[in-house]
């Protein structure tokens, strides 16, 4: 016979005692046949029963005492429902007995359920005591990492106050520093300011001094050219060439090119097939030009080389005649003439233009108009200073 419990093992459900004594009495009668006859698989619980029941008492006292004893061992019940049935002790007696839970007579649930509370509560106190205890434990671990981290942010406090105060002082140096270097720069553009003033003022002077000189030895040619000779031994008067006859015929400009543009200024000096004559003392003075006169002198000089080497063009400069020896010992390829004293360039110029053969295409750099107006009955063309020094630059 299998019995088949009313609640399943383990589930917290509690079935009330039989309230008939004589439903309770036949369980009880069930439980001391067992006892009497499978004590060797019961045996503490058989002794315990026939304890009672050889005991002088009542026989409800009897049956409470017993019940209880049945109610506490599942086995024992299990074997007393085999041996009986629902329809010999009674539905509510049955139920009693095949409950996973039954109630134990003399036990008030009550005060079960306060111990088992009690129990719970007290399991929960252990359990937050150790967190507690835990957590108290890491409250002070971490104090001593924050009086840790206070400590090491004291000590960056200082040394960041510390470093403060080098940067200031080194701010304050820089500040010195710098405002005696501005003192020093204003001084600085004062005397450049003075040198500049001086130079200028010089080339200006030099500029005059040129130019009255070139006044004076036209109005020395121009005298010379119309006096005769005086009294026996005098030197005879160097005077301005004239134009002779020439069939050399101007080069001229593209057609649609005004005179100076970049194309037509390339078209008659960047070919190796003309000798270019450059007036040196009116480019040096000209417009295009700055600085110091022996430093203008100097970079026209150079340009020219440059020209020279990149087009193969023949070049001459003549200067009038002064104290400026600079390119006498030049490593150069162009030929630079000085004026005699008593020669100003204009001429000197003009007669080199005389000599070159007829069929020689030349070109003369100048922005003097008296002399353009000599060159133009030669056959020579003629550029402007600023168009040349385009020329050269580009």
């Amino acid at each position: 016979m299998r019995v088949r419990f009313s609640s399943p093992p383990g589930e917290m459900s509690t079935t009330r005692l039989p309230s008939d004594p004589a439903a309770l009495r036949r369980i009880v009668d069930v439980a001391v046949a067992v006892a009497r006859i499978d004590d060797r698989l019961h045996r503490e619980t058989a002794a315990r029963i026939r304890a009672l029941i050889a005991k002088r008492s009542s026989r409800r006292v009897q049956d409470t005492k017993v019940a209880a004893i049945v109610a506490a061992d599942a086995d024992l019940r299990t074997l007393i429902a085999q041996r009986t049935t629902a329809d010999a002790v009674g539905a509510e007696a049955w139920a009693w007995l095949t409950a996973s839970d039954p109630e134990v007579p003399g036990r008030d649930p009550r005060v079960e359920a306060a111990g088992r509370a009690r129990q719970r509560a007290e399991t929960e106190r252990d359990d937050l005591a150790g967190r507690l205890a835990g957590a108290q434990a890491e409250l002070a671990s971490q104090g001593e990492e924050i009086d840790a981290l206070r400590q090491r942010i004291d000590d960056l406090t200082g040394d960041l106050e510390d470093r403060f105060q080098v940067l200031e002082t080194a701010r304050a140096e820089r500040d010195g520093v710098k405002a005696e270097l501005t003192r020093q720069q204003l001084a600085w553009e004062t005397q450049r300011a003075e040198l500049r003033q001086q130079v200028s003022d010089r080339d200006a002077l030099v500029e005059e001094l040129l130019v009255q000189r070139d006044r004076l030895d036209r109005e020395l040619g121009r005298w010379r050219s119309t006096s005769a000779p005086t009294g026996h031994g005098s030197e005879p008067t160097r005077t301005r060439p004239r134009p002779a006859a020439t069939t050399r015929r101007p080069l001229g400009i593209p057609g649609g090119e005004l005179a100076d543009s970049p194309k037509a200024t390339r078209h008659l000096l960047a070919r190796s097939d003309v000798v270019m004559i450059v007036d040196g003392c009116n480019v040096a003075l000209g417009r295009e030009a700055s600085g110091a006169l022996a430093d203008r002198r100097e970079d026209l000089l150079n340009a020219l080389d440059a020209h020279r080497s990149r087009y193969g063009t023949r070049v001459v400069v003549i200067f009038d005649g002064d104290a400026y020896a600079a390119g006498g010992g030049r490593n150069t390829r162009i030929r630079i003439v000085f004026t005699d004293a008593d020669v100003i360039a204009d001429d000197l110029i003009v007669e080199e233009v005389l000599e070159l053969p007829d069929d020689q295409a030349v070109v003369v750099v100048t922005d003097d108009q008296g002399l353009r107006s000599r060159l133009r009955p030669l056959g020579a063309d003629v550029v402007g200073v600023g168009a040349m020094w385009s020329l050269l630059r580009s």
